[in-house]
This record gives C-alpha cells, sequence and structure tokens, in this order.
C-alpha cells in the first residue's frame, strides 16, 4: 500500500484539517505526502510504532485514512487496538471465514458422535483448539509456533496427502456420496479451509509478491491437507471407488 500526496491532501480536505495521520503496517508513505502533512503540524503516526506514539497520541478511535473518531462508528470494526477498519477489509473477512470454519469443525464433531467416531471426534477437538490459535495469532500478530496438527507434524501431513496410495491404498480420489457422510463432512472442512486459506492470501499479500505472515498461510495449507487425508482415514471399509468416466 503506497500512500501518496493526493491521499493525504483528499483527507486533509474531507476533515477540514487533520492533527494526527494513521500509517498502517506494511504501508509506505512517499516523502510528497510526510512534507505536505509536516507543513501543516499533522504527526504523523505509524503502526509499527503503535507501542510508543499511538499511546502518546490522545484517546479515541483511527481509521487506516488517519482520521480520528471519538466513538466508533457502527459500520467500521476493530483491527488491532483502537485501529478501526471497514468490516470488509480483508483481515476481517479472514477472522469471519475463520470463524464458520470453526462452526464446521464443531457440526463436524456433533455428527462424529452420533456415528460413534471416538477417534475422529478427538482429532476435530485437537484441530478446532489448532484452528483457534491461528484466530489468536492474527489478531494479536503473534508467530504461530505450532508445527503440528492432531497430533501430525507438518512434513508427516505432507507426505502423506501427496502419496495416499503408499499410506491408505487408495490414489487421489473424487469426493462421492458413496463414501459416507463422515467423509463429505470432512470434504466440507476441507474445501472450506481452501476458501480461508485464499482470504488469507489476500489479507496478507504484498505489492512484491511476498506474503506478511507465511506462518498462517502455510498453517492453513497444512489443515486443509489434513482433512484431506482424514478423509482417507474415514471411508467405509466396504468402499469401491467408481470405474473412471462414471
Amino acid at each position: 500500500m503506497l500512500i501518496t500526496e493526493a491521499d493525504v491532501r483528499r483527507n486533509y480536505d474531507e476533515n477540514n484539517g487533520l492533527k494526527e495521520y494513521f500509517v498502517p503496517r506494511h504501508a509506505l508513505i512517499t516523502p510528497a505526502a510526510r512534507e505536505f502533512l509536516l507543513d501543516r503540524k499533522v504527526k504523523v503516526i505509524h503502526e509499527n510504532n503503535e507501542s510508543t506514539d499511538m499511546k502518546k497520541s490522545s484517546k479515541g478511535f483511527y481509521d487506516l485514512k488517519g482520521r480520528k473518531y471519538s466513538q466508533k462508528p457502527e459500520h467500521l470494526t476493530h483491527l488491532k487496538g483502537n485501529i478501526l477498519v471497514p468490516k470488509d477489509h480483508p483481515r476481517i473477512v479472514l477472522r469471519g471465514r475463520l470463524d464458520s470454519l470453526q462452526s464446521k469443525i464443531i457440526e463436524t464433531q456433533i455428527l462424529a458422535e452420533k456415528h460413534e467416531k471416538e477417534k475422529l471426534l478427538g482429532e476435530l477437538q485437537k484441530i478446532l483448539l489448532f484452528v483457534r490459535s491461528l484466530v489468536r495469532a492474527e489478531v494479536m500478530d503473534e508467530k504461530i509456533k505450532d508445527q503440528q496438527i492432531a497430533d501430525m507434524s507438518f512434513d508427516d501431513i505432507h507426505n502423506r496427502s501427496h502419496d495416499p496410495m503408499k499410506y491408505y491404498g487408495f490414489p487421489h480420489l473424487m469426493i462421492e456420496r458413496e463414501m459416507g457422510e463422515i467423509a463429505v463432512a470432512l470434504n466440507t472442512l476441507r474445501s472450506e479451509t481452501r476458501e480461508v486459506e485464499i482470504a488469507a492470501f489476500k489479507a496478507f499479500s504484498l505489492n512484491n509478491g511476498d506474503v506478511s505472515r507465511p506462518d498462517i498461510i502455510t498453517s492453513l495449507n497444512r489443515l486443509n491437507s489434513c482433512f484431506y487425508i482424514m478423509i482417507f482415514e474415514n471411508i467405509p471399509a466396504d468402499y469401491k471407488p467408481r470405474p473412471s468416466g462414471i
């Protein structure tokens, strides 16, 4: 994100002047934009220096355009601390997708309980806690330290998902109703996780093509693969794949 002189000039005019201008994390402000603000004695506050600058600033809320609010407007929500963003901000969208994923996991837990799948029920509980740790890591800007899901390492998950024939005796399969509702529910979790992963990429992509949170994106990728191999682990013993093309 690049903040230009035109951006700050427009915000300055819209608000009949500013006392403070907030620069979000990973954003760059051009020299001309900074000079425009300093010439008008507007304090430039960087999110990266939030622990010092924001504490020194007066109480209130800020949006990503540097505007200050004494009360939180209903159309905005908290990104972090007193930083407000629109409710369709990519990181807020990501949080919503993570919330939906947790709901789907709990639904699948109820299904596992109905089918008396105690092992699966326990695995899903560990996965639920893992997803909640991702939520905390995103909100608190903490690095993800856990490199395993449901007692499987990231490397083990990767290897199993890429060679199901070696580990489960099946080639890569298209999901079918004959696999049963447990396998179908796990596939729903897999596809839901893929959507969360895409939302994470949109939330953390940088202008240079990199991402600011590779740990979160990698974790979601492994979670997607984890659900995939759990499908193989829960296919009925009498399941026979359909002939190709049917």
